[in-house]
């Protein structure tokens, strides 16, 4: 089977470590590949660390540090679950010495019906599309299994509800109540390690999905943090909205959209 990748729950909300948009990628040093069953496991460790003294994570987790493994799980169990998407791209940015090593990573949707969207669906193999079914039947069973015998520890039910009704609200507000904006990339997940953060990593993985939807024609969305925000502007996103539940008391960020380079607004 070929990978099932390349050419916002607090899981799903984005995070762009890299908020340094003067640091060109190292071409070098760094490279880009599919993100594999293999490097879960890292990048929820990665995850957890890059959120951990986030807002978000303050609020709607306030026991991670006692509940560590819980709070580490809820990542693992959500870049496992984009990875298995037939709609993903999923990336990881390696250090030239090491490629088995990942230490940032990248998901990102094709929604929508249009040519862009199907020919990257027919991309897969008949072969490939059972095993995108199979894997993502299986480990949705198995997750609610392991939730159900070991409940998240780590989070406030109510507090992680609310912010889970917020982000629908948004993906409302923003996306699907405009079927003008329904063919689309979409900006899952931008993490970074924080061993690694400052050196361009963030943009080297967004860069290449902004060069599929700018081939394609078609827009691209994200939520972005405040310190995102500016790399975003850098690469050509604006700012299309607020968040309906802002954390934190920070200024800036908010829902952010991209359009490709000459095409009417």
């Amino acid at each position: 089977m070929s990978s099932p990748a390349v050419s916002t729950s607090v899981n799903d909300a984005h995070v762009l470590s890299d908020s340094r948009p003067d640091v060109q990628p190292p071409p070098l040093r760094f490279g880009l590949r599919q993100l594999t069953l293999a490097d879960v496991p890292t990048l929820a460790l990665h995850s957890a660390e890059a959120y951990w003294e986030g807002p978000v994570n303050r609020l709607i987790a306030p026991h991670a540090a006692k509940y560590r493994s819980d709070f580490v799980r809820n990542f693992h169990q959500a870049i496992r679950k984009r990875l298995f998407n037939p709609r993903s791209l999923s990336l990881v940015a390696y250090e030239a010495s090491d490629p088995t090593f990942p230490v940032g990573y990248a998901q990102f949707t094709r929604l929508g019906d249009d040519e862009g969207a199907r020919a990257y669906l027919s991309k897969h193999s008949i072969w490939d599309s059972i095993w995108f079914f199979v894997f993502a039947w299986y480990f949705s069973i198995y997750d609610k299994v392991e939730n159900s015998i070991w409940p998240d520890r780590s989070s406030d039910v109510e507090t992680a509800e609310a912010f889970s009704a917020s982000m629908v609200g948004d993906q409302k507000t923003y996306w699907t109540s405009h079927p003008e904006r329904r063919n689309r990339w979409h900006v899952q997940s931008v993490v970074i390690s924080p061993a690694y953060q400052g050196k361009g990593l963030g943009r080297m993985l967004v860069t290449e999905a902004v060069n599929r939807a700018q081939h394609e024609r078609v827009i691209m969305g994200l939520s972005a943090s405040p310190a995102g925000e500016f790399l975003y502007r850098k690469l050509g996103f604006e700012l299309l909205g607020e968040f309906t539940m802002r954390i934190g008391g920070e200024e800036g960020g908010g829902i952010m959209i991209r359009y490709p380079e000459g095409q009417n607004r």
